[in-house]
């Protein structure tokens, strides 16, 4: 019965962050008796996203958020929402996820560029295939077990980007390079 909140970052610019396919997400969790918001934070035009909420009646459903700093600011909203969601239709390392997996949220991320690197095969679904990415969010939805154990594989699976951990890699690495005769 506990309302949950779907979160995702990403410019509103375009398409290609996928939100498009999150508010269907949302909707069809809704419509399958979940009570599910979705809240999404970035910057760029966000009237195009505006006009498909009105336009599917999704307004009291998506909550669009201006940007806010890095670190403790984003934090603080990322610890507010139950799953993080990456709808990417193309996407690098998403420095977005690791902030999220770093706090322990279970992640649910389309297969899209290096997001396979951070996002486990349960968890990850082919770009646009939001039946998918629905069936997972239930599962985490349904499944205490199943909730936790994404939490403890996001959590720990970013202990490789830890900065410590990246700058002897940086030093080994160079310290190597100049030792090549």
């Amino acid at each position: 019965g506990k309302e949950i909140i779907l979160g995702s970052i990403g410019s509103f610019n375009g398409v290609f962050k996928g939100h498009d396919q999150a508010v269907r997400a949302c909707k069809d969790l809704n419509n399958s008796g979940y009570r599910v918001k979705l809240w999404i934070i970035g910057a760029g035009n966000k009237e195009p996203l505006r006009r498909l909420l009105k336009s599917s009646g999704m307004e009291d459903k998506v909550k669009l958020f201006d940007p806010v700093r890095p670190g403790k600011e984003i934090e603080e909203w990322l610890s507010n929402i139950d799953i993080y969601c990456q709808f990417s239709r193309r996407e690098g390392i998403s420095r977005a996820l690791i902030e999220a997996m770093n706090l322990a949220i279970p992640s649910v991320a389309s297969n899209a560029g290096g997001t396979y690197e951070l996002v486990d095969n349960c968890s990850l679904f082919e770009i646009d295939d939001v039946k998918t990415a629905i069936g997972i969010i239930q599962k985490l939805i349904n499944d205490r077990d199943f909730y936790l154990d994404r939490c403890n594989y996001s959590y720990h699976s970013t202990i490789q980007f830890e900065k410590e951990l990246l700058t002897r890699q940086r030093r080994e690495f160079w310290a190597d390079f100049a030792n090549i005769k």
